[in-house]
């Protein structure tokens, strides 16, 4: 971070600040992702679903389906 807000201004470039923000929001963005992830996971064991392959398929159909319809 000093190295950003600092050093960069030195040398005459700019930098805003709130981009520090980025990583934690890709971060937050990530854990949200797998959480998601993982929940349609359990919920396909809960429905009976007994091999894995099958159980990461439906639960990457059934998150992919609602975020890439257009």
């Amino acid at each position: 971070m000093i190295w950003q807000l600092g050093m960069l201004s030195a040398l005459g470039y700019g930098i805003d600040p709130l981009s520090i923000l980025v990583p934690f929001l890709i971060f937050a963005i990530g854990v949200s992702h797998g959480v998601q992830m993982m929940r349609a996971f359990r919920s396909a064991v809960f429905f009976g679903l007994r091999q894995q392959l099958g159980r990461g398929q439906s639960a990457f159909r059934q998150l992919l389906v609602p975020g890439g319809w257009p």
